[in-house]
């Protein structure tokens, strides 16, 4: 037949696995399973959570303090599209968005997928001319 399709965690379930990274659940299963974890806090320990937020605020400051600020990792799609709210509000009157705008034009640029894209246009036009 064709791909082996991933079956559910859970033994006597034989869904497809859809849902989950190291551990896979079908849809019916993933939900609860969120919700036990969500119930019984099965969660990263408020110790380690507050030490991890720490930790980045420590970072953040030390780069804003030799001029530079945390690019933050989204999709491409995600960054264009919140460059585009910024430059409409920017366009509205906003002043405050003009930051925004640089902090996007940043997190664009230096994202692997648009590095790759504008490697692929720079191929494409030297071979056209």
């Amino acid at each position: 037949g064709g791909g082996h399709e991933e079956e559910c965690s859970i033994k006597a379930c034989h869904r497809h696995a859809t849902k989950g990274l190291g551990i896979r659940f079908c849809d019916a299963h993933y939900e609860e399973f969120r919700n036990h974890v969500r119930e019984n806090g099965a969660t990263v320990p408020v110790e380690v959570e507050n030490q991890l937020q720490q930790q980045v605020a420590m970072l953040k400051k030390q780069l804003e303090a030799v001029g530079a600020t945390a690019v933050e990792y989204v999709e491409l799609e995600v960054a264009r599209q919140r460059m585009q709210d910024a430059v409409q509000r920017l366009m509205g009157g906003d002043e405050a968005a003009e930051k925004e705008i640089e902090k996007w034009d940043q997190a664009i640029r230096m994202h692997p997928d648009y590095q790759l894209e504008q490697e692929r246009e720079a191929k494409a036009w030297e071979e056209a001319n």
